[in-house]
């Protein structure tokens, strides 16, 4: 263990050793928080998913199939990038409803579907 030693150090060289490891733990906690997701982006793709879901039975299928992929590409550009674990867990479900979605829908039957 690095700190093994510490107890028999100088207090001044102590404490510097102790304040540089609370530093860098500052800065990884700081790196691992660190996101390129606006604070609205999340609730943004949960109105989207909901709304996606909705429209199949008010819209044509066709159109709302290609906004619902344009999304799912997005939503893939977003885990690209950086983002927290949270966030990560929740693109992925929204990456899971937008590709389930269309799919249900086409089980049931609707016409007019992309060839």
């Amino acid at each position: 263990m690095k700190f093994a030693g510490l107890a028999m150090a100088a207090p001044a060289a102590a404490a510097q050793i102790l304040q540089q490891a609370a530093a860098e733990a500052m800065e990884f906690t700081r790196q691992a928080e660190a996101t390129s997701l606006g604070s609205g982006t999340l609730d943004h793709l949960d109105l989207a998913v909901t709304e996606f879901n909705r429209a199949y039975s008010l819209k044509p299928p066709k159109a709302v199939f290609d906004a619902a992929m344009d999304y799912r590409r997005k939503v893939d550009a977003l885990l690209q990038g950086r983002h927290t674990h949270r966030q990560e867990r929740e693109l992925l479900a929204f990456a899971g409803w937008l590709i389930h979605v269309p799919s249900c829908r086409r089980r049931r039957g609707a016409t007019a579907w992309p060839g």
